[in-house]
């Protein structure tokens, strides 16, 4: 049910947000959620909190792009990665 549920929030995002906090590291529900929305073509940003030194692993290889916790870059990205309307 909780796979489902997922599935049916991240199908008809343009992008998937990833908050990259070292909790990320430990959650196995963050790595199925990164690698179904690869296995369907959605790109992938990773936010950096402030004050990070350093980002999970699961985050870096799964990111197209790790930005800073501000809305410019967040927003720049998401523009970004989104197919054209």
């Amino acid at each position: 049910m909780l796979e489902k549920n997922l599935r049916d929030q991240i199908r008809p995002a343009d992008v998937m947000l990833v908050l990259a906090g070292m909790y990320t590291a430990h959650s196995g529900w963050m790595d199925w959620e990164m690698e179904f929305a690869r296995r369907i073509g959605k790109s992938i940003i990773g936010i950096k909190p402030w004050g990070n030194v350093q980002l999970p692993a699961i985050v870096q290889r799964n990111a197209d792009e790790i930005v800073g916790w501000n809305t410019e870059s967040i927003v720049g990205a998401i523009r970004h990665y989104s197919p054209p309307s």
